[in-house]
């Protein structure tokens, strides 16, 4: 059976079919395996239309102004918030001094590590506007393992989170390069030899209009978690990004109210799953992310009630934490409605019965790599 399974997925995979549902397979006239969707094709920008991925998320904020778009949680003091005007402008005005300070330009390489943030999306989109590309290496990564990225992907500035900067300037130090690197500190200090990010907001000039992107640009290359290996940079252009967002919302727009839901996850945005399903998507509906640096099931269920949060992005060990701990009696949880899981199989018992505690609908989602 698995060998089976194996023959037919490769076969799938080399037949280049686009649309999967439970329609019976079709044996084509080559003999490939062919399994098509009923569903109509996405309708995506012709070839040499194709908008800049940040411009594509980017292009209804003008209109939410002061509405909160990041919400990242501070156990120890007040959230901190950007509103969509402020990420508009940050997006601008930092592109804007990447390009006329540090000299970045198209196909230049980024490689930013940081736990979420409040500017992180400021951060990749300055990047993604310049036709650059942003490379996200996971925060826990040690100094030989940021390392290791920033000379496979070859990257020219290093965005850090202060908790990330020291093992971030030892990768710069050790990779014989370091005149050659520029790094930006997340937030308003830094030490000598970098850069604050806050330095670059705030001068009210514009990102240079760069227009169409070809089909094959990179955009984002985020590293493999190594489990048969090394990790590896996987590829990702603007066109494999856009067409992402419109297969979510093809498939899940239904159940979203555009600016009207206000989005909960943890889930960390140097990942795919949370870069896109949780920031780039909300935002692009026009509704507010809700994050946190860390897990913590009791700052979560908090963030829930404070901010009452009507969507949420999870995975499966977060799911049996609501399904079963005693915790989830003691908030408010009535604004939920939906939650969806991804990352790893969710099994049945354990959503049903976190669908029937919580009165929520618990759909689960799954990448097929």
């Amino acid at each position: 059976m698995r060998r089976a399974l194996r023959r037919t997925s490769s076969r799938l995979h080399r037949s280049g079919a686009r649309h999967f549902s439970a329609a019976a397979p079709v044996l084509g006239q080559d003999h490939r395996l062919v399994v098509a969707s009923p569903a109509p094709p996405l309708q995506l920008p012709a070839p040499g239309s194709l908008p800049n991925f940040s411009d594509f998320i980017c292009s209804g904020f003008a209109k939410n102004g002061d509405k909160p778009a990041v919400v990242v949680d501070n156990p120890e003091g007040p959230a901190d918030v950007r509103t969509f005007a402020d990420l508009l402008a940050d997006v601008g005005s930092v592109a804007h001094e990447l390009r006329s300070v540090l000299g970045f330009g198209p196909g230049d390489r980024a490689l930013l590590i940081s736990p979420n943030h409040a500017d992180y999306f400021t951060a990749v989109h300055a990047v993604l506007k310049l036709n650059g590309v942003l490379s996200p290496a996971n925060p826990l990564y040690s100094a030989t393992e940021i390392g290791r990225q920033l000379e496979d992907c070859e990257a020219t500035v290093v965005m850090a989170h202060p908790c990330c900067l020291e093992k971030a300037l030892e990768a710069v130090r050790a990779s014989g390069r370091a005149d050659a690197i520029s790094v930006l500190v997340l937030g308003a200090d830094a030490p000598a030899g970098a850069t604050p990010l806050d330095a670059l907001k705030g001068t009210g000039a514009a990102a240079p209009l760069l227009g169409a992107v070809e089909d094959d640009q990179l955009a984002v290359l985020p590293y493999s978690s190594g489990t048969t290996g090394m990790p590896k940079g996987t590829m990702l252009t603007h066109r494999n990004l856009i067409a992402n967002v419109l297969q979510f919302e093809f498939v899940d727009g239904r159940f979203w109210s555009r600016g009207g839901e206000t989005l909960v996850s943890p889930l960390p945005f140097f990942h795919i799953y949370g870069f896109t399903a949780s920031l780039n998507i909300s935002l692009y509906y026009d509704c507010t992310c809700v994050t946190m640096p860390a897990f913590d099931l009791e700052r979560f269920l908090s963030l829930v009630q404070e901010r009452r949060c009507t969507r949420a992005q999870l995975v499966p060990p977060i799911i049996l934490g609501l399904a079963k701990h005693p915790l989830v009696d003691s908030y408010d949880l009535s604004s939920l409605k939906t939650i969806v899981s991804g990352a790893a199989p969710l099994a049945r018992e354990v959503g049903n019965e976190c669908a029937a505690r919580l009165g929520v609908a618990v759909k689960q989602a799954r990448g097929v790599g």
